[in-house]
This record gives structure tokens, sequence and C-alpha cells, in this order.
């Protein structure tokens, strides 16, 4: 279930977690049986003693730890560094996002279309159980890079995963691996239709949409590959909007 307005948006997850984006501040409340709360935020935090109507001091507000790369958040994604996205022409969306890498990839190599498919099945996926629930997050049903670029301008997009456009797969993802932060990716060469050691992005070609940009990890190596040729791996990512952006 989700209410919206201008400034404020409540999403009630399956898994029973609370989601409340406030202004591009992102805040996830999880409780379970045990009635043990976790808070997640993207923001800073300012704690007011539950039973007292006292205001804090002026300078109680901290501003939130900043995020370094390779850091494991308690769902266990893996931050991977910033996003500035930009539309097909090179304009700024005017957003900054902050980029959560899945611990792990997606599941077994299949085409492009059916790992669409895939993402958009997925729920509270990537988390950790706590009692009875799951604080991971669902899927997206993004065809390609375009249609998520569109909710990023229009502010629909709902911080679910997502197969990353070029430049975060190109960019954060492979530097993230270079740099010994971002683990699980296949590096092993395989034969036949299936290539595990290469990955897809969301990003079409321009002129040849048919054709889908991917990277090996092993060695960087980046080219267009045919939606329906190959069956590749896919690492999905999140997005969250970054402080102050």
């Amino acid at each position: 279930m989700t209410l919206d307005n201008a400034a404020l948006k409540l999403t009630i997850r399956d898994n029973g977690e609370k989601v409340v984006d406030i202004d591009g501040i992102e805040v996830v409340v999880h409780s379970n049986k045990e009635h043990d709360v976790d808070v997640f935020t993207n923001g800073a935090v300012r704690v007011h003693p539950a039973a007292t109507n006292v205001a804090a001091p002026a300078n109680d507000t901290a501003p939130a730890a900043p995020l370094t790369i390779g850091q494991e958040m308690p769902n266990h994604s893996i931050y991977v560094g910033r996003y500035a996205p930009k539309d097909s022409d090179g304009n700024s969306l005017g957003k900054i996002f902050n980029v959560f890498a899945a611990k792990e990839d997606l599941g077994e190599t299949d085409i492009y279309a059916n790992t669409v498919k895939h993402v958009a099945r997925l729920k509270a996926w990537n988390g950790v159980y706590e009692g009875d629930a799951k604080n991971g997050f669902d899927g997206t049903n993004y065809a390609t890079d375009k249609e998520l670029l569109k909710a990023l301008k229009e502010g629909s997009y709902n911080g679910g995963w997502i197969i990353p456009p070029r430049e975060l797969l190109s960019g954060n993802l492979l530097a993230a691996f270079k740099n010994g932060v971002l683990k699980g990716i296949k590096t092993a060469v395989s034969s036949g239709s299936d290539y595990p050691v290469w990955y897809w992005s969301s990003t079409e070609g321009r002129d040849y949409p048919s054709n889908v940009w991917f990277v090996r990890f092993s060695d960087g190596r980046e080219d267009w590959n045919h939606k329906d040729t190959l069956r590749l791996s896919c690492r999905p990512v999140r997005l969250v909007v970054a402080p102050g952006s």
C-alpha cells in the first residue's frame, strides 16, 4: 500500500516494513515479534526522549556518517558510490543517488527479456531475516533504462532493485570489482550459450534497440549483445536519493 502527496510518501511493503520518503529522505522502519525496532535512513538523525515533550538542544543533530565504497548495509547490500543520471541527450536530471549493489548475482544466467521478468518478481530480496520477516527490497519492472530514467525524472521510482544502466555497470560496479569490494562476480570462462562472466546492463543501443550493453568484469571488456542470443549474468542495484541532492 502506498500513500503519496507532494512532500511525503508512505509505503507499507509486503514484509511489513514501513517506508517513509520525506522530500527525498528515506526512512525504513522494521519491527519483529519481539518488539525490536530497526530504523534505516539516508539522512541525519535527531533523537528525542519519548517520555517528555522537552525540545532537544539545537546542537544534537549530527550529519549522517559518510558512506564509504564497499560498506555493507544492514540489509547486506553494498555501497558502490553515487549516480547523477542524464537523459539520452546528455541532460542532467538534477538528482544524485547513492547506489547499492546486491551482495549476490540475480541467479542463473538468462536472456535479457527473462532477466527483466526475474527482477520484476523479486520480493524482499537480498536482505536478512529478522524473526519471520526479511528486510530486503522488491524488484522493479523497467524493460530498459529509458523507463528507469523516466521514473527517476518523474519521482515514481520506489527504491526497488533494477538492472544497472550502462553508466553504473561500466562505472560504479566495475570499479568496485577492481577495488575488491564487490564480491561473488563470476570470472570463470564458460561455453555454449551461457556466458556467466558477462553481465547485463539495461541500456539499449540508440540505433539498434535489439542490442543491450554488457560488461565482462574479469578484464573490463565491454560490448553490445543481442537481447535474445546469449544467457548472461546480472548484478541488480538499488538507488536512494543522496541527502542534499
